[in-house]
């Protein structure tokens, strides 16, 4: 009988640590679980292309397709080759696009299809900022040169040599200006005009750039994030907490502003982490706060952490832009999209209860 009693006992105690240790597991578990949402095929596919806005009309790539946004998503043209990259400037949308092995650049104002601008390099990427287009090919030892252009320009022959300076760099991740001078997320940060630049000292390994007003700000692919100046290039010692893909915009509602930095886990294959995303800060013309998640602070994209983390959160973030109010010509609300690894191209909607909630772009 005593032995059977201790049996008993030790049963009855395996069972109590069990749900003991089912409940202390719940919140980081189950939780999250609960709250899974509900995720609508995409409408654009893949691992679509960065943003860029024409003629007060979003476009965005996805493979050899081409889509557009007016207040409605619909296909805009096809090509014979992977589009890489969009900029686009006051006369013409520019794509590069992968043909045989080799980058070329093409652009469009579409009123008479597509023409190809530079082929006799290797294209990689381009963008357009303060009247100026800089395209960035790969050369055959993988080192990659950049080159500055205009409209006109192109409208004659594509350019021959590489702005000096910036010849032998790494790729060419982004572009923005200040002060009458350009900035160039290549591995180091550079500065300098279209006839000439130089390496600017401090950090590493740079993915992004973005010119924030009374700052201008750099992501590194570890996610920190730094200030830029003509003169140096220095850490905030704020961190993402993982490593960053190089998306970066600013997140307006009207009165305070919001930076939006993209990131993704270890590495891209890790689809099902719930540390992908993007990561939000606030700053002004002092500085910079604390980086954290949406859901956690008064000011946020969204308001439920929950929500974030069980759909935008577990895809890793490419490119992420808060669309001019011109754009919709619906009702003129300014809109986050995201493109995602491998998940296609993102919104940020309002559900049914009114709270904030990102998914899939669905079918038109």
């Amino acid at each position: 009988m005593v032995i059977f009693m201790k049996k008993t006992f030790f049963k009855l105690f395996i069972i109590a640590l069990f749900l003991v240790i089912i409940a202390a597991c719940y919140d980081p578990i189950f939780d999250i679980i609960s709250k899974e949402i509900a995720i609508v095929p995409p409408f654009i596919e893949g691992s679509p292309s960065n943003f860029a806005v024409f003629e007060n009309v979003l476009y965005v790539a996805s493979g050899m397709d081409l889509f557009s946004y007016d207040g409605t998503w619909k296909s805009a043209s096809s090509h014979d080759g992977y589009i890489m990259y969009l900029a686009a400037s006051a006369q013409y949308l520019y794509a590069v696009i992968a043909v045989d092995s080799s980058g070329v650049l093409r652009r469009t104002d579409f009123t008479d299809g597509w023409t190809t601008v530079m082929s006799n390099k290797n294209v990689q990427s381009v963008f357009y900022e303060n009247n100026q287009l800089f395209i960035c090919a790969m050369n055959s030892d993988g080192t990659f040169n950049i080159f500055s252009a205009d409209d006109a320009s192109l409208t004659t022959a594509p350019p021959e040599s590489p702005i000096p300076g910036a010849e032998n760099i790494s790729f060419l991740r982004g572009v923005a200006y200040s002060g009458g001078s350009y900035y160039f997320s290549a591995g180091s940060i550079y500065t300098g005009s279209s006839a000439s630049v130089t390496a600017v000292p401090g950090g590493s390994d740079f993915y992004g750039i973005i010119n924030l007003g009374s700052i201008m700000a750099a992501i590194s692919r570890n996610g920190t994030l730094y200030t830029v100046t003509a003169d140096s290039v220095t850490s905030t010692e704020k961190n993402i907490g993982n490593k960053a893909s190089g998306a970066m915009t600013v997140f307006y509602d009207g009165s305070d502003k919001l930076l939006l930095v993209g990131r993704h886990d270890t590495n891209y294959s890790q689809q099902a982490s719930y540390t992908n995303g993007y990561m939000e800060i606030d700053f002004n013309d002092s500085g910079f706060g604390s980086f954290r998640e949406p859901g956690n602070f008064p000011f946020t994209t969204v308001n439920k952490n929950s929500t974030y983390v069980n759909s935008i959160g577990t895809n890793p973030v490419n490119h992420i832009i808060q669309t001019p109010a011109s754009v919709n010509s619906v009702n003129s609300e300014r809109m986050l999209f995201a493109s995602t690894h491998r998940n296609g191209v993102w919104r940020l909607y309002k559900d049914e209860d009114g709270n904030d909630q990102w998914n899939a772009v669905p079918q038109p």
